[in-house]
């Protein structure tokens, strides 16, 4: 498990060193409005682009939102997902190290989506004074400064999504 950590964790380096460049070189500083305007809200997760005709209905009830705001990642990921879990617990005799990777998979997911919501919490489309975790890492460490479009950490989310597929499957 150590071993995927670091391979998992060597991926993230070269963007991180890229954000630490930037951010020393041009004191690249982003204001809190600009993080919120590209933070997202829970619903952008239920919106699916113009692209995926499957979800018209859905299109409908929940407006796709601008350019990187779109986060939806497809219902059939998140349920081989979801069903991953059942399979792992049957499975967790056998391989207990499943659930570890399961367990980080999930925590993975859970803080890709708490920094894909930016600094505060927004309800119906107002900026509120609830603070959020991404608030303290703007704060207090300067690289997140250097990060104007937060909503990209969707992509972490996409992975997790795709390690726990992956574990059922496996599992299965």
């Amino acid at each position: 498990m150590g071993i995927c950590t670091i391979v998992i964790s060597a991926v993230f380096v070269p963007v991180i060193l890229s954000y630490l460049q930037y951010a020393a070189r041009w004191d690249a500083q982003r204001d809190l409005s600009e993080v919120q305007t590209w933070s997202v809200k829970l619903r952008d997760y239920l919106s699916p682009s113009a692209r995926l005709t499957w979800y018209e209905p859905l299109r409908d009830r929940f407006p796709t939102p601008t350019s990187d705001r779109r986060t939806f990642p497809g219902f059939i990921p998140v349920l081989a997902a979801m069903g991953s879990f059942g399979l792992v617990a049957v499975t967790a005799r056998r391989q207990p190290q499943r659930i570890w990777i399961a367990v980080g998979a999930l925590a993975l997911g859970a803080t890709a989506v708490l920094f894909t919501l930016g600094t505060h919490w927004k309800w119906q489309d107002q900026i509120t004074d609830i603070e959020l975790p991404y608030l303290f890492l703007f704060e207090h460490f300067t690289p997140f400064r250097a990060i104007r479009v937060v909503s990209r950490f969707a992509v972490m989310l996409n992975v997790a999504i795709a390690i726990l597929a992956g574990i059922g499957v496996a599992a299965a």
